[in-house]
């Protein structure tokens, strides 16, 4: 009998343990309805998120491209023959710095010799024509002239103007003035920029007749241009006036800082890429036409949503984010994202200012589906 009373006061405190561990069970932290998580009342999560108003801010991001080191067009002549000849002198080193104007080489030129002499025929046949005007203006003006000799005194000056302008013409085309002309007088080729001589490609006493091929170059590099490939989606991010820094292999870890100078207008087909021309200061003489660099484009914009990375999940191609809707209502949000920059992640879609999300701890309902 006792041990009766004993079993029934054994299960009668299992009954109780049991059901004092039935009453202190934790109730589930939140609950699902779809894309939509509920936190229950005084839920354990509750401290474990950091939920903030989101606003706009400064954005500074960057963009890299392919460039080219190119030489300034005004800046860069390459000299080429103005008339067949045969090299005379070169007046003139390699590395030699030159101004506007200073004389490079000399050629004696067949065709030069022609158009010297076409002037000199021309000036001759001008000076008489004007004596002749003015003798018979003069006739005219005392009245002993005949009004017919005069007009035609006009009518012939008026042509050897003309042919005089045209033999002027063609001695410009070769560079050359009028001044102090003699029929000895070789063509003088002069330096239309000034810069350096960087390269010369004839001897004194060659004869060349290709007026296509490169004699002589100078340049100043003073300043140079950066021609970078730009793809089509970043297009919209450039503005003239913007910061871009760029590097080059022949000197690394070094930057050089330039602005946009110019943007295309056409797009290149084949590659979508727009051509960027950035404006390069150069004072070393470092960066040499022709190199490989790569530049990189600041661009800085105003109103921007911005979010850490810390409030972003991926669920499947899908980045979104948890979005307050309530005190204790999160929704799962699609969000399109920009370009990462120092302050976070540029949101273009999805969000606006004002909305309140999880900054910090939405991995908690990472597993929500």
């Amino acid at each position: 009998m006792k041990n009766g009373y004993l079993t029934a006061f054994g299960i009668g405190l299992l009954l109780a343990a049991c059901t004092r561990t039935q009453n202190t069970e934790e109730p589930a932290p939140f609950t699902s309805h779809g894309d939509t998580i509920v936190l229950a009342p005084r839920s354990i999560f509750a401290n474990r998120l950091d939920v903030r108003t989101i606003g706009t801010s400064a954005v500074v991001s960057t963009i890299q491209s392919p460039a080219i080191v190119e030489g300034v067009p005004t800046r860069l002549a390459r000299i080429s023959l103005p008339a067949p000849g045969r090299i005379a002198r070169i007046l003139v080193s390699t590395g030699q710095s030159v101004r506007a104007g200073d004389p490079l080489f000399s050629i004696d030129a067949p065709d030069f010799m022609e158009a010297q002499k076409a002037y000199l025929s021309s000036l001759h046949d001008f000076n008489m024509a004007d004596i002749e005007h003015r003798r018979q203006q003069d006739l005219l003006a005392h009245d002993v002239g005949v009004r017919r000799d005069f007009e035609e005194s006009e009518r012939n000056l008026n042509v050897r103007r003309s042919e005089l302008r045209n033999a002027i013409s063609k001695l410009r085309m070769y560079g050359s003035g009028t001044d102090s002309m003699s029929m000895s007088q070789t063509l003088v080729v002069r330096a239309p920029v000034t810069g350096r001589v960087s390269a010369i490609g004839m001897v004194a006493g060659q004869f060349k007749n290709d007026q296509s091929e490169i004699l002589m170059v100078v340049a100043d590099l003073s300043e140079v241009w950066i021609t970078a490939d730009v793809k089509e989606q970043d297009i919209r991010f450039l503005h003239v006036g913007d910061t871009v820094t760029t590097t080059v292999m022949s000197y690394p870890g070094k930057n050089y800082e330039g602005h946009v100078l110019f943007i295309d207008d056409i797009l290149d087909e084949t590659t979508h890429s727009l051509k960027v021309r950035v404006a390069m200061p150069n004072p070393l003489w470092e960066l040499k036409p022709g190199m490989f660099a790569t530049a990189t484009f600041r661009m800085r914009s105003g109103g921007e949503v911005v979010v850490p990375p810390t409030a972003l999940f991926q669920q499947g191609s899908t980045t979104y984010a948890w979005k307050a809707a309530g005190s204790a209502r999160f929704v799962r949000t699609p969000v399109e994202t920009g370009a990462t920059t120092t302050n976070g992640i540029v949101i273009r879609r999805g969000l606006v200012p004002a909305d309140r999300i999880i900054v910090s701890g939405g991995h908690l309902f990472t597993d929500v589906r």
